[in-house]
């Protein structure tokens, strides 16, 4: 029979595993961050602990997680001054071709409306493209605290809270892209772009 506590753990673990998806594992990044592997492998070392057997298992979640921001922080460096230029000049852009847009049709031409008008909707999808990837990247870097803020760490020993809480704290910053550290790339910053 199951100690009652590992089963309560065990139950509070199916509930918080529910959410399709929660769990992301990069292809790029080679190494098994499946946490019952290094109990089960009969290769390794038994852990003797369940904190030795945690600590095992989370080191390689912290380093893959640590990877992904690295990239990230690489990505923002190389591109944040490229999103910048590329913001204004889409700003510009839209005005110009919203006001020529507005000066053909008091001519009726409907090429130059339809020409202005395909040229606008391209100049707004790449600005849409570039917010939106902005967007999916901050709303995901703000999962991983929120998985494990579901699962059942606080039923653990106190060892494994206090780890598990730092994580938590270090992962509740979720992470920008910005044009030039200036202003975030999000849905809202298209929003302004258009109706400003």
């Amino acid at each position: 029979m199951l100690n009652p506590s590992f089963s309560k753990l065990r139950d509070k673990q199916y509930i918080a595993d529910t959410e399709l998806n929660q769990y992301y594992c990069s292809k790029e990044y080679k190494t098994d961050l499946d946490c019952l592997t290094h109990l089960m492998n009969v290769v390794t070392p038994k852990p003797k602990t369940l904190y030795a057997a945690f600590k095992q298992a989370f080191i390689p979640c912290i380093t893959h997680h640590r990877y992904i921001l690295y990239g990230l922080q690489m990505l923002e460096d190389i591109y944040s001054l490229l999103w910048l230029l590329k913001t204004m000049e889409v700003t510009v852009l839209v005005c110009l071709v919203a006001f020529a847009w507005v000066k053909s049709t008091t001519a009726k031409s409907f090429l130059s409306i339809l020409s202005l008008s395909q040229y606008l909707l391209l100049a707004l999808w790449e600005m849409f493209m570039i917010c939106y990837s902005g967007e999916i990247i901050f709303l995901n870097s703000q999962r991983c605290d929120e998985a494990l803020q579901r699962s059942p760490w606080y039923l653990h020993a106190n060892e494994i809270k206090q780890d598990t809480l730092f994580f938590i704290l270090n992962a509740q910053r979720p992470f920008r892209l910005t044009g030039g550290k200036m202003f975030d790339l999000n849905v809202e910053k298209f929003r302004s772009v258009i109706f400003k």
